[in-house]
């Protein structure tokens, strides 16, 4: 994941001083408030933060997965333009997130993602192991996320 990206979505949502806004306000930030950006860009940044689990949908809105507040972003930054731009194929997590919420109903998908994105920061775990652990942690019967994990990642693998 991108520190760039994750450090302009923390900057948005601490200049707006809200917990989720909408993808126009999010887009309009970027684009006027902090002038980072084109309009059309501002979009394809906040596109790039959805893919990348940093930002989900929540109360008709979008709200950060990791607390902004926490992050540290300096005075004069401004993401370079390769922050627009996520490349992890994010379909296969996406998979492995809906199995895990299927054993989790009473869990909300930002929780979810919170604790997955945090965990793989501390350990730089591909997102789809670290949710593995995740489900273990919450007594989720690992023998039915493992295989469709095991199957994507040697899916992914590139051969030598």
């Amino acid at each position: 994941m991108s520190q760039q990206l994750r450090m302009a979505i923390a900057r948005v949502f601490q200049f707006k001083g809200k917990r989720t806004l909408s993808r126009a306000e999010v887009s309009n930030c970027v684009a006027f408030d902090l002038r980072w950006f084109s309009p059309a860009d501002a979009g394809r940044l906040v596109d790039a933060a959805t893919a990348a689990g940093l930002l989900v949908s929540e109360s008709g809105g979008l709200a950060p997965t990791f607390e902004p507040k926490g992050v540290e972003v300096p005075m004069r930054f401004k993401p370079s333009v390769s922050a627009l731009t996520y490349v992890r194929d994010t379909s296969a997590f996406g998979t492995t997130l809906a199995a895990l919420q299927q054993h989790l109903p009473g869990v909300a998908t930002s929780e979810l993602l919170t604790v997955i994105h945090q965990l793989q920061e501390r350990t730089l775990l591909d997102p789809r192991v670290a949710a593995l652990l995740v489900a273990g942690q919450r007594g989720v019967p690992l023998q039915t996320l493992l295989p469709l994990v095991r199957t994507e990642l040697a899916a992914e693998r590139v051969p030598r």
